[in-house]
């Protein structure tokens, strides 16, 4: 058992393999998405495929990186920092 969270390794087998599952259903999502140009309005599908990678960039962070265990002025600074870059890239795209 984890001292810091609790949870058996087996649980914590589960969640790592959950991350994984919804990092790769993600990454196919965001690829369909932008291939197949399911949604006629290019902006829309940039801000969809933006916010995808920005959203792995979180789930990264907080389940290989371990911030979901890290003090919480960390956790407020990683999801800032993802809010942040998706506010920047967005406005990059829109302005460019």
């Amino acid at each position: 058992m984890d001292v810091r969270t609790g949870s058996s390794p087996l649980e914590e087998d589960r969640r790592t393999l959950a991350a994984w599952a919804i990092l790769v259903g993600a990454t196919l999502s965001s690829y369909a998405i932008g291939a197949e140009q399911a949604i006629d309005s290019t902006r829309v599908v940039a801000a969809l495929v933006i916010g995808i990678g920005v959203a792995k960039v979180w789930l990264v962070a907080w389940r290989f990186m371990e911030i979901d265990r890290a003090p919480h002025w960390l956790r407020i600074t990683i999801g800032t920092y993802c809010l942040g870059l998706f506010t920047l890239l967005m406005a990059v795209y829109l302005l460019a």
